[in-house]
């Protein structure tokens, strides 16, 4: 079985979402001491993710499955990738976002996208943002009178996805701090609501959807803030690659995904209000 590396992945292609990887041959050597990204270079016990990345078949199940959970109503679509390695998942997520003029996501001029990976290594962020620099612009929309709508063009991709050198229980508790917060502050008060240390993650978008490819034992640790969260947001969803979470709650659905690559089999967790008996 091929050992995927984080030097494998070269960024969403401009179509098709076909995945941009390079053949086996073409890997970095896995005794290569001069590779920050190899197997194993960064992994030192304390992870909290595993050290390679997923397939990048496995990678579009698991956007297909957020999409298509993503409630309707919803006016923006936020993905969080906890443990986001070289950031996979925000781009081809995005890039598939961006590129689906047929979705009916895209029909909603005014839905936008955003991704957010977090990620604690440097190597893996510089990586991340390397491959950020390395898209294409976004693709002009065509009104339904065959006009050009440049809104996309104001912006750049770097405004859009936002890779979060960090640790994820520490940016997860900024978000739950800053959900309470809008429980009990009505918007007159939230403009001059400075109480307290601004946490340096303030500027983050709230999450619509938090995807997480981590240890049994990392989803464990923080299971109680993920299940807060999505008590205080009902429309989040969650889903787990390849471990679900394992306290009291049971996943609203469950999908196989087939790694193209292997053959293999990865199941994906889906959980919502649902999961929560949230109604």
């Amino acid at each position: 079985m091929p050992i995927r590396r984080y030097t494998d992945y070269d960024g969403p292609t401009s179509l098709g979402g076909q995945p941009t990887t390079r053949k086996d041959n073409e890997h970095i050597d896995d005794e290569d001491e001069d590779d920050p990204l190899r197997v194993g270079m960064w992994l030192e016990g304390d992870s909290l993710a595993p050290p390679c990345g997923s397939s990048i078949s496995v990678v579009h199940s698991l956007i297909d499955l957020a999409f298509e959970s993503v409630q309707e109503d919803e006016e923006d679509c936020v993905l969080y990738d906890l443990g986001c390695g070289d950031g996979r998942v925000c781009l081809e997520a995005y890039w598939r976002y961006m590129n689906d003029d047929k979705s009916d996501r895209r029909k909603n001029s005014q839905r936008r996208m955003q991704c957010v990976g977090v990620e604690i290594e440097d190597d893996l962020i510089i990586r991340f943002r390397e491959l950020i620099g390395k898209l294409q612009p976004p693709p002009t929309r065509v009104d339904e009178g065959g006009r050009e709508d440049g809104s996309d063009q104001s912006v750049t991709h770097s405004s859009r996805i936002h890779a979060v050198k960090g640790d994820l229980c520490e940016v997860l508790k900024s978000l739950v701090d800053r959900q309470k917060k809008l429980r009990v502050v009505d918007e007159k008060m939230r403009a001059n609501n400075n109480e307290g240390e601004a946490s340096p993650y303030e500027y983050l978008p709230l999450p619509t959807i938090i995807t997480m490819y981590l240890l049994p034992e990392s989803i464990t640790l923080i299971e109680p803030t993920l299940l807060e969260m999505m008590s205080l947001n009902p429309k989040l969803i969650i889903i787990c690659n390849s471990w679900g979470m394992r306290k009291s709650v049971s996943p609203a659905k469950t999908v196989n995904a087939i790694d193209g690559e292997t053959g293999l089999t990865t199941t994906l967790f889906l959980y919502t209000a649902e999961s929560l008996g949230i109604s």
